[in-house]
């Protein structure tokens, strides 16, 4: 993973199709597992609207990576040290936290958090040399013929700072617009597009409550059984 991230598919990636396109486009970026997945020898185009979020990505794509190795592995609720630039503190303030929607001053309580393998991060943080990040709506998403990876602030959700104000309505009719090939996520009870069911999984957190994953797409490339993970 690239950071960890409240909502981010790293748990089931591969349940999605895969891009049939040279150009991923996740116009909702959050931490972009499915284009990390997929970028080997593609152009990945993200847009997020927290500037919290692109700041510190734009950051990883320029780190060094000897610097993220050597990051510390600090005690549960202890302090997130306290390094430089901003952006690097945030990162860690993710990735003590796991499936936290902010950056946290403090370690979460989840042992995961301490057992972080750097080595690994470090290998998928230099996949993101060469992405193009935006700051802004997914509507300024270049209109071009892509695999389009649209993972929205689910409907009803509102642990996202910048996710409060989506009128779904016309998010439904812009998803339908793309060219190309499209993959929208959303709880499978969402009604703004006809989402079918993709699987049912858990939050990165321990202990959290199993949820039933959607998909709509416009191309039928996706049986619909369930899975459990």
């Amino acid at each position: 993973m690239i950071f960890s991230y409240y909502g981010s598919k790293s748990k089931i990636w591969k349940k999605y199709p895969a891009p049939i396109y040279n150009i991923i486009i996740e116009p909702f970026s959050g931490a972009a597992n499915y284009a990390l997945r997929h970028s080997v020898g593609r152009h990945v185009i993200l847009i997020e609207k927290n500037p919290v979020i692109v700041s510190m990505l734009k950051w990883l794509q320029n780190s060094d990576l000897d610097f993220i190795r050597n990051l510390p592995h600090p005690d549960a609720k202890a302090p997130i040290p306290d390094i430089k630039p901003q952006e690097a503190r945030d990162f860690l303030g993710f990735m003590l936290n796991q499936g936290s929607p902010t950056p946290k001053n403090f370690v979460g309580g989840f042992k995961g958090n301490q057992n972080l393998n750097w080595n690994k991060v470090a290998d998928d943080v230099a996949k993101i040399r060469t992405w193009e990040i935006l700051l802004g709506d997914y509507s300024i998403a270049p209109d071009i013929e892509a695999t389009w990876f649209i993972d929205p602030p689910y409907i009803g959700q509102k642990l996202y700072p910048y996710g409060k104000d989506l009128d779904y309505e016309v998010l439904a009719s812009w998803c339908k617009s793309r060219k190309g090939q499209i993959i929208v996520c959303e709880n499978d009870s969402a009604v703004w597009l006809p989402f079918r069911p993709l699987c049912t999984t858990s939050g990165q957190r321990k202990g959290s409550k199993l949820r039933n994953e959607g998909i709509w797409t416009n191309l039928d490339c996706l049986c619909s059984q369930k899975y459990l993970i």
